[in-house]
This record gives C-alpha cells, sequence and structure tokens, in this order.
C-alpha cells in the first residue's frame, strides 16, 4: 500500500531505542471517518497515520501520531487534542 507524505514523515521522524509513544486519536470502522480525523490533526500541527487491524473479523481504522520519544512530548500533544475536543490515549511500544 502507498503511503501520504505525512505517514512517510512519521516513520521517518524514528525514536530512540527504548520506549515509544504514541498518541491515539481515534478508532472508526470506516476508512473515511479516520481520514477525516488525520486531516483534523494535520490542521493542528500534528502528523498521523492510519493503522489498520482486525478485531473479531471486522477492521478498523486508527489514528496514531508518532513516535514519540518522552511521556512529556505525549502531554503537550494530548493537552492540544483535549482543548480541541478530541478524545485520545496513549499507547506504548518496545523500541528499535
Amino acid at each position: 500500500a502507498s503511503q501520504t507524505p505525512a505517514q512517510q514523515s512519521v516513520k521517518a521522524a524514528s525514536a530512540k531505542p527504548g520506549r515509544q509513544y504514541y498518541v491515539q486519536a481515534g478508532s472508526f470502522r470506516q476508512r473515511e471517518q479516520a481520514e477525516k480525523r488525520r486531516v483534523q490533526l494535520l490542521l493542528l500541527d500534528t502528523e498521523a497515520s492510519i493503522v489498520s487491524v482486525e478485531r473479531d473479523g471486522q477492521s478498523w481504522y486508527r489514528v496514531q501520531a508518532g513516535p514519540f520519544d518522552s511521556s512529556s512530548q505525549v502531554a503537550s500533544i494530548r493537552g492540544k487534542l483535549s482543548r480541541e475536543g478530541i478524545d485520545s490515549l496513549t499507547t506504548t511500544r518496545p523500541g528499535d
């Protein structure tokens, strides 16, 4: 699947080894809804990508920003989203 420039730049911004933080700003059944949310984040100067996952035989499209190196970066992004009425949650993954 081809990636948008925003998705490519998110992947290029690699975090340091260790824990990587992501901000999930929605999970949608329809890709169009996820794309609308991704654009909302872009308008807030927050790069985001859409990650497709399958649960119980159904596709979900998650809008995620990151990776970020620190919880303070995550807090800043989540604060910005909250002020705009966008619910979010933090996820973590081991670094490369």
